[in-house]
């Protein structure tokens, strides 16, 4: 195996192989420590933008930086229609630019009618209207206003319906690029001499209404034809990056330092953080969590128990913990910032033998966690492991050296993945065998929010018929993304360099991982999770292969699963009312050990 991959941005001017400073979407833009809503993440990239000044010579290098390094061999002419459109936005008033044959289709239906309703601006210049580009300005009238609950869901469908048509419409709309530019720099021109508005309260106070206004402008512009190359390209500030950068490679929660889940009818304590508040007050692994600020707790998902524990920095919150032996106890805790372990580790069931690893993101030291996390299940359980099950539900990606290592620590041999870019040969990531290799059973839990980094692992440990693959299909991000820094101001350009493929040759790209035992609990169906193939703008290469199921989960092994099954114990009765698919994780890694012989 390659021993390290730099994961750093490019310099500036680009001096160096853009394929040497390779990093998966996630790691930039969705840190790896505690989630954040999406407006929160909005807020926080506006804020960066404070005072910092993009114009054309920005919208330029990002249109070249694309056309030298997009795994596209050609952009799409997509993605110049909704540069235009993007930045049309902007305007004073703002523009809504259509597809000819969209609107054309939704202004004679009665349903739609109001959402293309407004003023026919004529785009006589540029050659916009034969590029079939059709500019409104729009009403703002979305027909009666909603009257109940109802209606205003309607209301809300019909504009989310609306949304993917648009992208869908750009999709074949033949907008040359001499043609979007024309647009673009009229579009400005107008900006460059509209009067001054007497007050604007996205304008910070440095910075001229007229700049920043122009700024709004060409962002929109590079983000709309960034976005139309693929799902994941993106503009953001050189600072706000190296900030993702810094707290994915070291992860932090604002919390009191323990992780709790739910067994049977009880929580308990699965780690306390060395140093923390919780290790501070003589909270311990296995102690019992009662109630959290006065509420029981015995009914709670793991998502409840980390937001109850979470808060701001300094806050207070009351614990009733019952050790292990002894009386209960009454404890309160500050919360504060605290680097988290990457990887938590207890016993699957009451004595299976079978170890759980829970890894929820691939920050840096996931790899080297593993082997501690295991010989801490050893002491809990008073006896070695003998098998695994790999929770990777819910990991979002990260970094791909930590993908790459993990996936060597459970194979000894052969093709991890492989990274295929527009030009040149592919990167091939090879295991190779070690002293400290784990050969225990394996099963791996994943479902549709396994991403990237985290479809990586999975599908080189199915392909390579290593593990059997329990849960729900993944997600489907098989792209690769490099940050490039541009040369024309404090910006990075996020931009699809490449497509990785499992060890078969087979892109997870806008297809996912499909499980060699699909378990669908009531809650997974209900969230109906939106997939990468969902975006109108998702990569889709053409795959002829089809996926891959492991030698592993034969018939053999689903006949001794179905006779644990049988088997009414009352923790296994618990699991499965609270976490099915990690209760099946549990029964075929015993029948994988079973069968070992272990």
């Amino acid at each position: 195996m390659q021993a390290e991959l730099p994961l750093k941005r490019c310099d500036q001017g680009g001096a160096m192989p853009v394929n040497k400073f390779i990093l998966l979407f996630a790691a930039c833009v969705v840190t790896l420590g505690l989630p954040r809503p999406a407006h929160a993440q909005v807020e926080r990239v506006e804020a960066a933008w404070q005072g910092v000044r993009f114009d054309i010579h920005g919208f330029d290098e990002v249109v070249a930086l694309v056309e030298q390094h997009h795994v596209l061999p050609q952009v799409p002419p997509r993605a110049w229609a909704m540069a235009v459109a993007g930045a049309s936005k902007t305007l004073q008033p703002s523009l809504d630019l259509l597809p000819a044959g969209l609107y054309k289709r939704m202004s004679s239906n009665e349903m739609t009618a109001p959402l293309v309703a407004g003023e026919r601006i004529a785009l006589s210049n540029c050659g916009a209207e034969a590029a079939g580009v059709i500019a409104l300005r729009p009403s703002g009238d979305d027909g009666p206003a909603p009257t109940n609950v109802e209606e205003l869901r309607a209301l809300r469908q019909r504009h989310r319906d609306f949304a993917r048509e648009l992208r869908d419409g750009w999709q074949d709309a033949a907008v040359p690029k001499e043609t979007a530019r024309c647009l673009l720099q009229a579009f400005a021109a107008q900006l460059a001499i509209a009067p001054t508005p007497t007050q604007d309260p996205e304008v910070p106070a440095d910075l001229d209404w007229r700049t920043a206004a122009l700024t709004r402008f060409w962002r929109q512009a590079a983000n709309h034809f960034l976005s139309a190359m693929d799902a994941h390209g993106s503009l953001i500030p050189t600072a706000l990056f190296a900030q993702y950068e810094h707290e994915a490679a070291v992860q932090q929660a604002v919390d009191v330092g323990l992780v709790a889940l739910r067994e049977g009818n009880e929580v308990r304590v699965q780690r306390v953080e060395r140093g923390g508040p919780a290790d501070a007050a003589g909270i311990q692994k296995g102690d019992t969590l009662v109630e959290i600020d006065g509420r029981a707790v015995a009914t709670w998902g793991g998502w409840q128990l980390m937001q109850a524990l979470e808060g701001k920095p300094g806050s207070a919150v009351e614990l009733v913990i019952r050790p292990d032996k002894g009386p209960k106890r009454k404890l309160k805790l500050l919360r504060r910032a605290l680097e988290t372990s990457t990887v938590a580790s207890y016993a699957g069931g009451e004595q299976t033998g079978v170890a759980v690893l829970r890894v929820p993101g691939f920050a840096s030291g996931v790899a080297a966690a593993v082997m501690p996390r295991l010989q801490d299940v050893a002491v809990e359980q008073k006896r070695k492991p003998i098998a695994v099950v790999l929770d990777l539900r819910g990991n979002g990606g990260g970094w791909v050296k930590e993908a790459v290592a993990l996936t060597d620590r459970f194979l000894s041999r052969g093709v991890v993945a492989s990274e295929h870019f527009r030009d040149g040969p592919p990167e091939v990531f090879q295991a190779t065998e070690n002293m400290d290799d784990i050969r225990l059973p394996l099963v791996v839990l994943v479902d549709g929010e396994c991403r990237s980094a985290c479809e990586l692992v999975a599908s080189a440990l199915q392909d390579q018929d290593r593990a059997v693959l329990v849960g729900q299909r993944t997600y489907g991000k098989g792209s690769v993304q490099a940050v490039i820094d541009a040369k024309a101001g404090p910006w990075s350009v996020l931009v699809t360099i490449a497509i990785y493929r499992g060890p078969r040759g087979r892109t997870l790209q806008a297809q996912g991982v499909d499980p060699d035992v699909p378990v669908v609990t009531q809650s997974a169906a209900a969230q109906a999770v939106a997939r990468e193939a969902d975006s109108a703008m998702a990569l889709r290469p053409n795959e002829p292969l089809p996926p891959h199921k492991s030698s592993l989960a034969n018939k053999e092994l689903a006949t001794c699963v179905a006779v644990r099954q049988q088997d009414s114990a009352a923790w296994r009765l618990a699991m499965r009312q609270s976490d099915a698919v990690l209760l099946t994780g549990i029964d075929y890694a015993a029948c994988l050990a079973e069968r070992a012989g272990r």
